[in-house]
């Protein structure tokens, strides 16, 4: 509300620009001229694989989509514009191989390491992110040291380069916790590795663009907003203006067709038609926990006729759940 008018009894709203927000927005259209303008063969890229589960058998998992393959696909193809890419792996076996041998969200003592990222650069950008976010990080998961990558003195980076193009694996949303109940967490804030790994990309790499492969990441489950970010928002934290690409499977288009999920009861079926353009964290929520058979056997322990049913409580009784929590969401036009 700008100011109220007294002659017609209503308050007066206008828009006001958010100068960071501004700054950002502006950061990232001139990150995606520099892309443009940029050489082919000069252009730096990286391709992120994900780890879901956390276990180095499934490095580049995709649900369908075999993502090591894809990978290599998008290297010939970038190779054959002009992109340097240096010798390729021969397959998708031995590109995984390759990634394994490095440190991974599995271990990381006695691996390859090939790239690194000093304590003092990660310092003076952990120094510069907005006071609540360092403070998220610190009182969660202690000074960087105490990181799993943290090896003699340096980030040990899960990664390694083919020419200007960096194969990488995305780092754990954190350690010495349940990595199927916390890689959807919304509230858990990444650990001083996951976001030096972005800082490295971003700052000592210089990448003109990032590419996460196959199906899904953890970048978007992390603490803050699903649109309109803020800089405490930790996506944005993690990754700042960088053009970003994200293929997906095609036989998942994640919202081009609406989802309807089917649920069968002994009273009969039941349709539910999922609005994840509207309540995109809760929907991604309920597949996840569908998709692993959390919902298998359970009751609606609460029934309110011409209004609502409720699931999803191990016990029955409405005060158990899957074992984590997120905000939840809300829109006007479901009711």
């Amino acid at each position: 509300e700008a100011r109220f008018d007294a002659a017609t009894q209503c308050p007066v709203v206008t828009y006001a620009p958010v100068k960071d927000r501004v700054d950002f927005v502006a950061q990232l259209a001139a990150n995606w001229l520099r892309l443009r303008e940029t050489p082919a063969a000069e252009r730096r890229l990286a391709l992120i694989f994900a780890n879901y589960p956390n276990r180095d058998g499934r490095l580049g998992n995709g649900v369908g989509l075999d993502t090591p393959a894809g990978a290599l696909k998008v290297l010939r193809a970038l190779a054959e514009a002009g992109y340097e890419v240096g010798p390729l792996p021969e397959n998708g076996d031995a590109l995984i191989a390759r990634l394994a041998a490095g440190p991974t969200n599995a271990a990381t003592r006695g691996r390859r390491i090939s790239e690194t990222y000093g304590r003092a650069d990660y310092e003076v950008f952990f120094a510069s992110l907005p006071a609540e976010v360092r403070a998220a990080v610190t009182d969660r998961w202690g000074p960087p040291e105490r990181d799993p990558f943290f090896l003699s003195g340096a980030f040990a980076m899960p990664a390694f380069r083919l020419g200007n193009v960096v194969i990488a694996l995305q780092p754990a949303r954190g350690y010495n916790i349940d990595p199927q109940g916390t890689y959807h967490d919304p509230a858990l804030v990444p650990p001083h590795g996951y976001i030096a790994f972005y800082v490295w990309l971003r700052r000592d790499v210089g990448v003109h663009a990032v590419v996460h492969m196959g199906k899904h990441g953890n970048l978007e489950w992390l603490p803050g907003k699903a649109l309109a970010l803020s800089s405490a928002c930790f996506p944005e934290a993690a990754l700042g203006p960088t053009p970003h690409l994200y293929p997906f499977i095609v036989n998942d288009p994640k919202g081009a067709f609406m989802k309807i999920a089917t649920i069968e009861t002994d009273k009969g079926t039941v349709r539910l038609q999922l609005h994840d353009d509207k309540v995109p964290k809760t929907c991604a929520n309920f597949e996840k926990l569908a998709g692993e058979g959390f919902y298998d056997g359970l009751s609606f322990h609460r029934v309110l006729d011409n209004f609502m049913v409720q699931t999803g409580c191990p016990q029955g009784t409405g005060t158990g759940g899957p074992g984590y929590q997120f905000e939840d969401e809300f829109h006007g036009d479901l009711k």
